[in-house]
């Protein structure tokens, strides 16, 4: 069985930076946790969220972890399981936005009032866009195993970025995940060779 732990991830990247590695050695998670956002960017990981509703309140706090939001299914049951001239059909459910600040915040487009909670319920549920976990607990990190590989090259991608601004001139070498060639270069041209490879396997 592949082995998905956070300590696994590191030593991989780690060995597959080469002696470049010892340059980074102690921003190896920093580098993990930009891939796992970046590749739930590309490819979407979705999740289902909820807020408890307040009669009259209109902004909650969002899940830490999401990038987007996606869809809310709040009153999309009844609107099925009733008729549009029953009193219990929803006729008006409100839209979302959410604001980008820390923490990132849910705004309903109106603040549902005591009735229309008693009708629908006060659990707002809602699937969203979610950045990955990467942990040491068995099963808890949620990047696939079929996308390792492609999480590790873009690591790697950001490993040259980050090189690139403290060592522009310098040659580095790395090997490529998923092929395994080493590529010798500058970081600058090494982050674009492998950022490059990371959007065209992502793209598949």
């Amino acid at each position: 069985m592949t082995d998905m732990t956070l300590t696994a991830l590191k030593k991989d990247l780690v060995d597959s930076l080469t002696e470049s590695a010892e340059l980074v050695d102690n921003q190896i998670d920093h580098l993990l946790s930009v891939a796992a956002v970046e590749l739930a960017r590309v490819k979407r990981f979705t999740l289902c969220g909820h807020v408890m509703l307040q009669p009259g309140i209109s902004v909650y706090n969002a899940p830490a972890d999401m990038i987007a939001y996606k869809v809310h299914i709040w009153g999309r049951y009844q609107r099925q399981m009733y008729n549009l001239w029953d009193p219990r059909y929803p006729r008006t459910l409100p839209t979302v936005t959410v604001t980008q600040g820390r923490p990132k915040q849910i705004h309903l487009s109106f603040a549902p009032g005591s009735h229309l909670i008693s009708l629908l319920g006060s659990q707002f549920s809602f699937y969203y866009y979610a950045s990955h976990t990467l942990s040491d607990t068995p099963g808890e990190t949620t990047v696939p195993v079929f996308e390792r590989d492609l999480l590790l090259l873009r690591a790697q991608a950001e490993a040259m970025k980050v090189l690139s601004i403290r060592y522009a001139d310098s040659t580095v070498s790395s090997k490529l995940m998923i092929s395994g060639a080493t590529k010798i270069g500058t970081p600058a041209a090494l982050y674009k060779t492998f950022l490059s490879e990371f959007e065209r396997r992502a793209a598949c």
